[in-house]
C-alpha cells in the first residue's frame, strides 16, 4: 500500500496551491474554488464518499501523462499532479466519466473513449502516490516508464451522451443565444428578456445558462461567447455551439447531481476553464445566480425589467414546459427545438 508522507510545510503548500489554482467547486465546502481547510478536515473524517466529477480540459492531459509520463507543458504538468495529490490525500475518487461522452460524441481524440477511460483510471489508481508528490513538487518532471499505461483499445464502445435531455436542452440554449449576439442593434438587457421569455416557454430553466446567457450579451469580463459564433460559415458556428454546450452541460448535470447528494455521498467538480470557473461562483450555492444578474443589469430600466421578466415568468407564475412527457417525448420535442432554431441560424448568417 502507497503511503503518503509530507513533510515540513509540504502540506499546506499544496492546499496553497490548490487554493490558489481554484480547480475544485462544491456549493457548500468550496463555492469559490478556495478550500475551507476545517470543512476539508470534516469532510475527510466523515464517512462519505467523495468525488470529483472531472471535465475534459483536465482528463485529456492526465490520460496523456499516463500514456507518455509527461506533458510538454511543465505548469500544466505540475497542476494535474497537484489535483490528483490532494484528491489522493483527501481520499477522493476522481471520475472522468461525462469527458469520455463529450469526446466520443465531438471526436476530440485519435483514442476510443474506453482507452481514455482506461487510461485516466491507470492515472489515478495505478500510479503510486510518492509519484504524483514527487511530480507535483517538482522533484521528478516525468512518471518513470515503468509505471506508464499500456491500455489501447480499438474496440467501440458506446458513450453516446448526443440524446441526453440535459445535453439537448443545453444546445438548444446555446443556439438561441448565438442568434441574438448576432443582433448587434439590440441591447443586451433586451436580449436577455427576450431569450429567458424563449427559455422558458420551451425548456427546464438552468441558472447557470441563464448567467452565461447574461454575462456574454453584457460582455461580462472571462466569460467567452460560443467559439466562431459570428462566423459567416454555419458549420463552423455549429461545431462552436457543440462546444460551449458541452462546457456548460458538465455544470447543469453536476448541479443535478450535489442537489441531490445523500448522506454518505459528496459530489465535487474540477475544471481549468475560465469561463466555467465564472458561471459556477455565479450561480452557487443556490440563490447566487439572482444576485449576479442584477450585478450585471444595474441600471434602473434594466432592473425594472428583471422584475417584470422574474415575475411574469418565474415563482407562481412558472409554467413548466414538457411537465408531463416521459424523457424520449422530451428528447423528441427538444429535437424540434433544435430543428428550429438551427433554420433560424442558418438563415441569419445566409442573409
Amino acid at each position: 500500500m502507497d503511503i503518503l508522507v509530507f513533510e515540513d510545510d509540504e502540506l499546506d503548500t499544496l492546499y496553497s496551491v490548490i487554493n490558489k489554482l481554484q480547480l475544485i467547486f462544491h456549493p457548500y465546502i468550496c463555492p469559490n474554488g478556495e478550500l475551507d481547510f476545517h470543512k476539508i478536515m470534516e469532510l475527510q473524517s466523515s464517512d462519505k464518499d467523495i468525488i470529483i466529477l472531472v471535465d475534459n480540459n483536465l482528463a485529456s492531459p492526465i490520460c496523456e501523462i499516463a500514456r507518455n509520463g509527461y506533458l510538454k507543458n511543465k505548469d500544466r504538468m505540475y497542476k494535474m499532479a497537484a489535483l490528483i495529490l490532494w484528491a489522493q490525500f483527501i481520499g477522493a475518487k476522481l471520475s472522468c466519466g461525462f469527458s469520455l461522452f463529450e469526446t466520443d460524441s465531438q471526436k476530440l481524440s485519435c483514442y476510443t473513449a474506453e482507452s481514455s477511460r482506461l487510461q485516466f483510471l491507470h492515472a489515478v489508481d495505478n500510479i503510486p502516490a510518492h509519484i504524483w508528490k514527487a511530480l507535483a513538487f517538482g522533484n521528478i518532471d516525468h512518471v518513470p516508464s515503468q509505471y506508464l499505461s499500456s491500455d489501447y483499445k480499438t474496440d467501440e464502445r458506446n458513450f453516446e451522451y448526443n440524446e441526453g435531455v440535459l445535453y439537448l436542452s443545453t444546445e438548444a440554449a446555446i443556439i438561441k443565444i448565438v442568434e441574438l449576439l448576432r443582433k448587434e442593434s439590440v441591447t443586451a438587457i433586451e436580449k436577455f428578456v427576450e431569450f429567458t421569455n424563449w427559455y422558458a416557454d420551451n425548456l427546464m430553466i438552468a441558472e447557470s445558462i441563464l448567467f452565461y446567457a447574461a454575462a456574454v450579451f453584457a460582455n461580462v469580463p472571462n466569460v467567452a461567447m460560443p467559439k466562431k459564433c459570428k462566423s459567416s460559415d454555419f458549420s463552423e458556428v455549429i461545431k462552436g455551439i457543440k462546444n460551449q454546450a458541452w462546457d456548460l452541460t458538465y455544470i447543469v448535470t453536476w448541479s443535478t447531481v450535489y442537489s441531490n447528494e445523500t448522506i454518505d455521498k459528496c459530489y465535487m467538480f474540477a475544471t481549468d476553464d475560465i469561463t466555467q470557473k465564472v458561471i459556477i461562483v455565479n450561480t452557487i450555492p443556490p440563490g447566487e445566480c439572482l444576485k449576479a444578474l442584477y450585478s450585471i443589469f444595474t441600471t434602473k430600466k434594466e432592473i425594472e425589467m428583471l422584475n417584470i421578466l422574474f415575475e411574469s415568468k418565474f415563482g407562481k407564475s412558472r409554467i413548466l414546459p414538457m411537465k408531463e412527457l416521459n424523457d424520449d417525448e422530451k428528447v423528441k420535442n427538444i429535437k424540434a427545438v433544435i430543428s428550429e432554431e438551427c433554420a433560424l441560424l442558418q438563415k441569419m448568417i445566409q442573409e
